[in-house]
């Protein structure tokens, strides 16, 4: 079935500006001046003009920049060539050098967003929350949804040419509110993680089929599976996996949780504190800065503007090494920011880890925006910039558009869907498009499910009916 390649802007954040720079001054981030202009190299035209809602990047103009019409440039070799047969033109064609990236024809051309259009629905367990997308079965990738109503997860299988069987249903730890899928045990294929009360492993037999096996301690240990409780897996020391889960109210994340063989868990999972209380967020990144191989984690904390960076020593240990200003500062002085969830990458092409967190504006109110601070050589980071958007809750960086850098998709549970920001390669990012789903939606997951090389868009949300998963599928 061919899907349209319809996209459409985002008329939440119709007022903002139609690019904007991260790493623009603290209060200049998402913010219009009237009288100013971007002054990327790579965009010549004026971007802050609020009035202009046509994005520099929307992935529907397929107008190329040179007029295909134009049958006479002033750079063709034969023009030089007074004795060229005439009969050798400029519009010869096989000649595509000069062809803008177009969707639906079936190549994936670096700069073009073919992901749009009405998603492909699954229905899946009630309270379908989180998702992972990982092939358990050597078929194609598969993908998982955890469903907080239900206590399961559901899987829901390719079929080895891009389609899906009916959902199965697996039981899970009450509450459980966070999916990762690794190979735990080390025998090449894919495990899953969950977090819940207790905590939850599933091992894989390599068809598909899991074996359950509980941690010896439950999530309530550490506080509970709530709005800001986190988990991410890595591999400290050439070990076990070892799983970093951050604890709502305890003050900390937990690390260095090691699986043994087979997921037979020791009780030793190590506190490492942070300042404050209310650790949120927690990411498993590598430092570009430290120039080692150990996994570093990064951590939030939702009453504080400082996020955490935790380096990994290699052997199962972690060494504070700094803070980054999470989510910024805002007026009046009695209202805060408060981080939620955070995720790392290189997103300016420096070479060095950038930091995107979720913010949450004041006690009470929903998430309303998420921050940047660049990463220096130094292992400093710049001061944040805070981009509006309502409702923020994940964000994961995929290169969405094939061109070599980091874009930014963001779920926001006040557009009910997800935002997609597409990189210059500066990180200065271009206006939001929207993929929007019927019921609230807090996770995504970024993959190519149908394996035609475009990365597709995967969306878990809940309805009255039932949980759903929408697939906006890619079409290159």
């Amino acid at each position: 079935m061919r899907r349209s390649a319809l996209v459409c802007t985002l008329a939440l954040l119709a007022s903002a500006p139609a690019c904007f720079n991260p790493d623009d001054p603290p209060g200049g981030a998402g913010t219009a001046d009237s009288t100013g202009a971007d002054t990327s190299a790579s965009d010549t035209a004026p971007t802050t003009n609020p009035s202009d809602t046509t994005p520099t990047t929307d992935p529907s103009d397929t107008t190329p920049t040179t007029d295909p019409s134009d049958t006479t440039p002033t750079t063709d070799p034969s023009d030089t060539d007074p004795t060229a047969d005439s009969s050798s033109t400029d519009t010869d064609p096989t000649d595509t050098d000069t062809a803008p990236p177009a969707c639906d024809d079936g190549a994936v051309d670096p700069g073009e967003l073919c992901v749009g259009g009405a998603p492909t629905v699954f229905d899946v367990g009630a309270g379908s929350f989180d998702v992972a997308v990982a092939d358990i079965d050597g078929l194609g990738l598969d993908i998982i949804t955890l469903n907080r109503g239900s206590s399961t997860i559901s899987i829901l299988r390719n079929d080895g040419v891009g389609g899906f069987g009916n959902p199965e249903s697996r039981t899970v730890g009450d509450g459980s509110c966070r999916i990762r899928a690794v190979d735990g045990d080390g025998d090449d294929d894919v495990d899953l993680v969950v977090s819940g009360d207790p905590i939850v492993t599933l091992n894989n037999d390599g068809t598909g089929d899991f074996n359950r096996v509980d941690a010896p301690f439950g999530a309530g240990v550490f506080g509970g599976c709530g709005d800001y409780n986190d988990l991410d897996v890595l591999n400290n020391g050439g070990g076990p996996i070892d799983i970093v889960y951050s604890g709502e109210y305890n003050n900390s994340f937990v690390a260095g949780i090691s699986n043994g063989s087979g997921w037979t868990f020791a009780d030793n999972a190590t506190a490492v504190n942070q300042a404050g209380e209310g650790s949120a967020g927690v990411t498993v990144t590598e430092l570009g800065s430290d120039a080692d191989s150990n996994p570093d984690v990064v951590q939030l904390n939702r009453y504080y503007e400082e996020g955490t960076v935790w380096r990994g020593n290699g052997s199962g240990g972690f060494i504070a090494a700094g803070t980054f200003d999470a989510c910024g500062s805002v007026e009046p002085p009695d209202v805060y920011l408060g981080a939620r969830w955070a995720t790392a990458g290189d997103l300016n092409g420096d070479g060095q880890t950038d930091i995107v967190s979720t913010c949450i504006l004041g006690s009470g109110d929903p998430a309303s925006g998420f921050s940047i601070v660049f990463g220096a050589a130094d292992g400093t980071f710049s001061a944040a910039s805070v981009v509006a958007l309502g409702g923020a809750y994940r964000i994961v960086l995929p290169d969405i558009d094939a061109d070599g850098d980091l874009d930014l998709l963001a779920v926001s549970t006040a557009l009910g869907g997800v935002a997609v920001y597409v990189n210059d390669g500066t990180g200065t990012f271009a206006e939001p498009i929207a993929l929007t789903v019927d019921g609230p939606a807090y996770n995504v997951a970024v993959d190519d499910l149908d394996g035609d090389g475009a990365l597709d868009v995967v969306v878990p949300y809940d309805t009255p009916g039932g949980g759903r998963v929408a697939v906006f599928f890619a079409s290159p």
